[in-house]
């Protein structure tokens, strides 16, 4: 003769132990009563206490996370907006001290213009000249260094690519550029990473490593792009610079985190410095370049 499957005409219901009011219960059923002896009782309140525990330790854990979470995205909204700042900080120094003092001079060879006889008019005029292209050359390198528009236009490969010649006529800096699978698009605010943390490290280089030379690698993947900038000069005490924040390392560290991307900087007094920059486009960072 077949049976059933038993009835469950008993249960239990055993609170769980934490320290939230209302946290749950354990509820156990069965076809015999649950509670028959003093050693099963204490068994199912020991069972109750470590599931209880862990629901507790589980939730606490979480609100731990959720409010790192905030707190580090709240810090990286803070340190970011030092970074706009201190970009617009340089901006407005670019425009009083460079373009500022131009303008100051062509203003003056104009009303000197009026006041000469027309022999020396002309060559008041030719200076003023002079200091009109002097302008137009700080404005364009102001415009180069805030957005250029090839970054946009053409991609990173032929932006960066101009910036590496610009830095190179203007500070004497030689760079070697070597890339690999970057003749293609990227998403704008990795190009534009990417290319700011280039900008900055070879800014880093011409002022602070006193070296003529400086090798910048590019390189990508499907997955991810990656920027290498090393220089063999006089390097820097890395803690010291980052606590200082002098170096700009505090800006380049931001964009690469707001990205999900790594940045690692090698450098010691006296050793040189290597920045390598990694950003994911699609998943996994990209592999890291050869030696």
């Amino acid at each position: 003769m077949a049976h059933g499957p038993p009835r469950w005409r008993h249960g239990l219901r055993v609170p769980l132990s934490t320290a939230e009011p209302g946290a749950g219960a354990l509820c156990l059923v069965g076809p015999e009563p649950l509670v028959d002896d003093p050693a099963r009782s204490a068994f199912y309140g020991v069972l109750a206490h470590q599931l209880g525990a862990s629901l507790q330790n589980a939730r606490l854990l979480a609100k731990v996370r959720h409010s790192h979470s905030r707190g580090r995205l709240r810090a990286l909204s803070l340190r970011l907006v030092g970074v706009q700042e201190g970009e617009r900080r340089h901006v407005v120094r670019e425009l009083h001290d460079e373009v500022g003092q131009v303008l100051t001079g062509l203003k003056i060879a104009l009303q000197l213009a009026d006041r000469r006889g027309e022999a020396d008019r002309a060559a008041t005029l030719r200076e003023a000249r002079a200091l009109v292209d002097r302008l137009i050359a700080q404005v364009r390198d102001l415009s180069l260094s805030l957005r250029p528009a090839m970054l946009d236009d053409l991609g990173l490969l032929p932006a960066l690519l101009r910036r590496i010649e610009h830095i190179a006529a203007r500070t004497g800096v030689r760079v070697a550029f070597e890339h690999t699978g970057v003749e293609r698009r990227f998403a704008p605010e990795v190009e534009t990473a990417i290319y700011r943390i280039a900008q900055e490290a070879l800014t880093n280089v011409a002022r602070h490593a006193a070296v003529g030379t400086a090798v910048v690698r590019l390189w990508a993947g499907d997955d991810g792009l990656g920027l290498q900038v090393e220089d063999r000069g006089q390097g820097f005490d890395l803690r010291a610079a980052v606590d200082g924040s002098s170096s700009g390392l505090a800006g380049m560290r931001e964009r690469v985190a707001l990205l999900g991307g790594r940045l690692r900087v090698e450098s010691a007094p006296g050793s040189g410095t290597r920045l390598t920059a990694e950003l994911p486009t699609a998943g996994d960072p990209p592999p890291r370049p050869r030696g």
